[in-house]
């Protein structure tokens, strides 16, 4: 059986539940969370940052949010394009410059 790469065990994980950096260092012995979650992001996953504030200092949580049913094809619709960057952007939101 082939083993799992970290970044496919943080997707299974955040199906189910939000993942702190603490969690995947513990859980998986993945200290490179958001690259894990960057390589995600740039996969199509729809994955949101919380900055977690404690006395001691602050930390990320990740969360896989939920796409509508209507978005779950992937593709852009009409009026969406993508710039050189791979950002996405509203038609007509180009900068003049």
């Amino acid at each position: 059986m082939k083993k799992q790469s970290k970044k496919d065990l943080v997707l299974q994980h955040l199906q189910r539940q939000p993942i702190t950096s603490m969690d995947a260092i513990e859980l998986y012995r993945n200290t490179r969370l958001a690259d894990s979650v960057f390589v995600l992001r740039k996969e199509g996953h729809n994955i949101t940052t919380k900055t977690i504030k404690t006395e001691n200092g602050s930390y990320a949580e990740y969360r896989l949010e939920k796409q509508d049913d209507s978005s779950s094809s992937g593709q852009l619709e009409l009026s969406d394009s993508v710039d050189v960057r791979g950002n996405w952007r509203a038609r007509g939101a180009y900068d003049e410059s």
